[in-house]
């Protein structure tokens, strides 16, 4: 067993609140001295010498010293009390009492930290002469989601700052429509306390602190009420306006129909950065550095405007790249050290403009031509900018008819349009007969005539005049027979496709640095109408031998497809695929039988509907819904009263893109059938080509036939 060792008065330690930096006068005050050997080990009897002064009004003509009272308590502490009567500074000596070995005298010996210096007082804190400052309290900038700070100071009612803790205060924190902050609060045990709070909104607050003296020194028991710290009334409270802080992506956001909304090619588009703080708070100052990008496998550059405000500009013009090549899908991109902003990235459509056939002109048209010689001129289409098109695919046709010369002379004549996938358009024609005659072109885009069709053209036999010219040579990078075994078709578009919407699919070369052009290839789909795709980048593939193919069918079907280079079938040709209707359009829907216009009173009578798409393909889709409602009336009784009438009929779905409609008039009369389609029961309801429909009932039966 290891006996405890004697007292150590530099190891010794004291603790309690009469060693607080500040105490009150006439108020007893107690701490606790814990006697340790020289290793620091709390000591378990008692037993020491303990002695205990303190002096009042140090420093003054007036000092005094007083002995306080220290009892034993048996167990290695001892507890020490003392009452001041001065207010001042005090020092307290704490002491244990050693033999010294040399003399054989008793020395006193301080104990660890003595002596202590503490202020004495005679006032409690006093809220009314409390002082706030700081930041946190309106002396700064205070910003949104950003640790904010201020410092209550306690005074007693002169006031006079006070030294120590212990006492009491409660803030409130009141924001943007009603909203409390909370907070924390640090006693500095020095007579200050520190305050802590995050604004989450930006906007004005107000601040009103509360605060009452430390409990233990409560009259009687008596705890006193909370009180607001500073003068009474308005004043009293603390008015400050908080900023929105630092700009968050997470909270940022991005509006404007550039990013939404699908934009034209060729065309400057814009949207807008709006920036916000972490908590969502509209940010009013700019500085920031936004990272802007637009790609699809190339990249746009997009110019940011910051317009200082907390809102930002970004303008772009997509569809000038020379890899642009039609409707594309663009993926944009808004980022802020790092972070997307709410949404990003965004997938943008770029389309072109429609071409316009008002537009659209001839270019190296000669009116003169030399017979059985070809010659050839091009179209070039334009959209509705009038601007010249880049890519194919427009329903372009070409016909003639003759105005002067004989019906043989105009049979031998022939002609074709050939889409170079470039926004132009090859014009060959060729007369077979040696003859002088006249003929008038017509070039139509979508069914209209382009700008200056029809045109006249007079063909002259050869020699008469130099007017024939020949189409230019192809030239061919490689052998083409060989290269159709190095390429892959993949894609959805090898297999179906939707009525009037671009498919597409992909071509991939299993050569390394492939560089045959798109314009090599092309792409010819036979079934209900035949069709020619376009196949890009015209005058390369992309990065890893890439090429797409796209087309559009409008008539519904399958089809067999090859694709060529030159006059070679790539390998795994022809393919076949299934070309579906498109959704149902209300106004090429069509209403068979008479039942629609004509019924008899009391009779039931019945018409169909058959489904039918935009582009005139019969349709099915499960979605639809059909309702048909009959109103009028008629003259009925004795004194031929008018009678009004709805009737609601009985539609049934047939499964086979045909609706039975069922319903019975009630009364002879002029009635009106409305038929609305819609994919929804909520609506929005379309009407029907033709509806609604005048129906005239007739006079029913009077009496029930005989049954046959």
């Amino acid at each position: 067993r290891v006996s405890a060792a004697d007292a150590v008065p530099a190891y010794c330690t004291a603790y309690g609140r009469g060693l607080r930096k500040q105490w009150y006068t006439g108020r007893e005050a107690r701490f606790v001295l814990t006697a340790r050997d020289k290793f620091a080990n709390k000591l378990t009897t008692g037993g020491s010498e303990v002695v205990f002064k303190y002096t009042t009004l140090i420093g003054s003509p007036a000092e005094r010293t007083f002995d306080g009272v220290v009892v034993d308590n048996g167990n290695g502490t001892y507890s020490c009390t003392y009452t001041p009567q001065e207010v001042g500074a005090c020092r307290l000596q704490l002491t244990m009492c050693q033999l010294d070995p040399a003399t054989n005298e008793k020395t006193e010996v301080h104990v660890s930290d003595s002596p202590f210096v503490l202020d004495l007082t005679s006032n409690l804190m006093s809220p009314a002469h409390c002082t706030v400052t700081g930041p946190g309290a309106g002396a700064g900038q205070v910003q949104a989601a950003a640790v904010t700070r201020f410092i209550i100071e306690a005074r007693d009612k002169l006031g006079n700052a006070l030294g120590g803790g212990g006492d009491e205060f409660t803030v409130l924190i009141t924001g943007p429509r009603g909203i409390t902050e909370t907070y924390t609060i640090n006693d500095m045990d020095d007579g200050s306390y520190l305050v802590s709070y995050t604004p989450r909104r930006s906007g004005d607050y107000s601040i009103e602190i509360r605060g009452r003296p430390n409990p233990e020194f409560a009259t009687k028991g008596k705890v006193p009420e909370l009180e607001r710290v500073g003068p009474p009334g308005a004043a009293g409270v603390i008015k400050l306006f908080v900023l929105a802080g630092p700009t968050a992506a997470s909270r940022s956001t991005v509006s404007g129909g550039a990013v939404f909304k699908e934009s034209v090619s060729r065309d400057p588009s814009t949207f807008t950065i709006t920036a916000s703080d972490l908590y969502g708070n509209r940010r009013h100052k700019g500085g920031d550095e936004w990272v802007v990008s637009m790609r699809a496998a190339w990249d746009v550059p997009v110019e940011v405007e910051d317009h200082d405000d907390g809102t930002y500009t970004c303008v772009f013009t997509a569809g000038n790249e020379p890899e642009y090549t039609g409707c594309t899908i663009y993926m944009v991109s808004v980022m802020l050290d790092g972070q997307h902003v709410v949404g990003s990235p965004f997938a943008h459509k770029v389309k072109p403009l429609p071409t316009a056939a008002g537009k659209t002109g001839v270019i190296g048209f000669n009116p003169l031509v030399t017979a059985m010689e070809p010659c050839e001129f091009l179209v070039q289409a334009r959209d509705e900018a009038g601007r010249d098109c880049l890519t194919g695919m427009d329903d372009m046709a070409v016909s003639f008819e003759g105005t002067q010369g004989t019906r043989d002379d105009w049979a031998s004549v022939l002609m074709d349009i050939k889409d170079l996938k470039n926004g132009t358009y090859l014009v060959r024609m060729v007369s077979e007969r040696k003859s002088f005659f006249r003929i008038r072109m017509g070039i139509t885009m979508d069914g209209a005539d382009i700008a200056g069709s029809p045109l006249d053209v007079t063909v002259v036999p050869p020699g008469l005049f130099n007017v024939g010219f020949w189409g230019q040579s192809e030239t061919r990078l490689m052998d083409e027979r060989t290269a159709t075994e190095e390429f892959v078709l993949h894609g959805l578009g090898l297999e179906t496709a939707i009525a009037g919407e671009h498919a597409e699919f992909d071509i991939l070369s299993k050569r390394m640095g492939e560089d045959t052009p798109g314009d090599a290839f092309r792409l010819e789909l036979r079934g209900p109408e035949f069709v020619e795709g376009v196949i890009g980048p015209p005058e390369a593939p992309r990065e890893g031998g890439l090429y797409s193919a796209s087309y559009c069918c409008t008539l519904a079907g399958l089809y067999v497809g090859t694709v060529k280079l030159g006059r070679w079938v790539i390998s795994g040709q022809p393919f076949q695929l299934e070309v579906k209707p498109d959704a149902t359009a209300p106004e090429r829907c069509r209403v068979e039988g008479a039942g629609a216009t004509l019924g008899s009173a009391g009779a039931q009578t019945k018409f169909s509907i058959a489904t039918y798409d935009m582009h005139g393909n019969f349709c099915y889709h499960d979605e639809d819904m059909f309702h048909v409602v009959m109103k009028g009336g008629g003259r009925m009784g004795k004194q031929k009263k008018f009678r009004a009438v709805e009737v609601t009929a009985s539609v049934i779905d047939l499964s086979n893109g045909t609706y039975s409609v069922t319903y019975t008039p009630p009364l002879e009369g002029n009635f009106l059938v409305s038929i609305e389609h819609s994919i929804s029961k909520n609506g929005p309801w379309v009407a029907v080509a033709g509806s609604p429909f005048a129906c005239t009932v007739k006079p029913g039966d009077k009496k029930p036939r005989p049954a046959v």
